[in-house]
């Protein structure tokens, strides 16, 4: 079985041979859009292909574990009673940079017009070079309420999301459990392709913009815009997001009779 998979478009042809001989081998297969499905059987996949949407937005609040108690103490400690945008940093040399260039400089800007935000900024790994990329950001971000969070473990980041009010990221996941927990997303991907299609489907395109090609103008808008547009989720999108563990379940049942 092949679950709530995402992919294309695929430049290596030996690559697309071995996966759609897989693909059409597969006892079942589910996709996570449409653009998928379309590339697919572009390559030459007849199996069938049904489009669900991704598996992560089965995740919902109240299944999260409680935040460290060490964390929740310094988020109250340090924001007392204001909004707290999560500024989700990666740890990849020029797309920092690029960050640096633009999403800093305007977050600042919307800072100086916001004094009721406070900013958390963190990261979902834990490496040496990421704890300096977080030093670096701390300095460059113009906030009196901020605090630098430590990456422990996915779960734990997920209930640290929930506890924030805007996120802004470059990642797909950090994004999609956000829109779960109907926090308002600003995503600025490099890997842009793959992101954008998850804001389509969702109906929330406008938040969206690749990072190499966005200004600061444009990120200071879509901040003023969006901070207090949270994200609800379609019924119908957490609906085939459920629906990728039914299939996955039925499949299983059919095997063993």
């Amino acid at each position: 079985m092949v679950i709530g998979v995402g992919g294309g478009p695929i430049s290596n042809k030996f690559l697309r041979k071995m996966l759609t001989f897989i693909l059409n081998k597969a006892k079942t297969v589910t996709v996570r859009d449409n653009e998928t499905a379309e590339y697919y059987k572009k390559y030459g996949v007849n199996n069938q292909l049904t489009v669900t949407s991704d598996s992560a937005q089965i995740i919902t609040p109240d299944v999260l574990p409680v935040l460290n108690k060490d964390v929740e103490k310094s988020i109250l400690s340090t924001f007392e009673n204001k909004k707290i945008i999560f500024l989700h940093i990666n740890n990849y040399g020029d797309e920092f940079a690029e960050y640096q260039n633009t999403i800093i400089k305007s977050l600042n800007l919307f800072l100086k017009n916001h004094n009721d935000y406070g900013v958390i900024i963190g990261a979902d790994v834990l490496t040496n070079e990421t704890t300096e990329q977080l030093k670096t950001i701390k300095e460059k971000v113009n906030c009196d309420s901020i605090y630098v969070y430590n990456y422990q473990s996915p779960w734990q980041l997920c209930s640290l999301l929930n506890r924030v009010d805007v996120i802004l990221t470059t990642k797909l996941h950090v994004g999609i459990l956000g829109a779960s927990f109907s926090k308002s997303v600003l995503a600025f991907p490099n890997h842009y392709e793959k992101v954008r299609r998850y804001y389509n489907q969702i109906g929330e395109e406008d938040r969206c913009l690749k990072l190499t090609e966005v200004t600061e103008d444009k990120i200071l808008n879509l901040l003023e815009n969006y901070h207090n547009e949270r994200i609800i989720l379609p019924e119908s999108i957490v609906e085939k997001a459920k629906s990728n563990f039914e299939i996955m379940r039925t499949s299983i049942s059919d095997i063993k009779q």
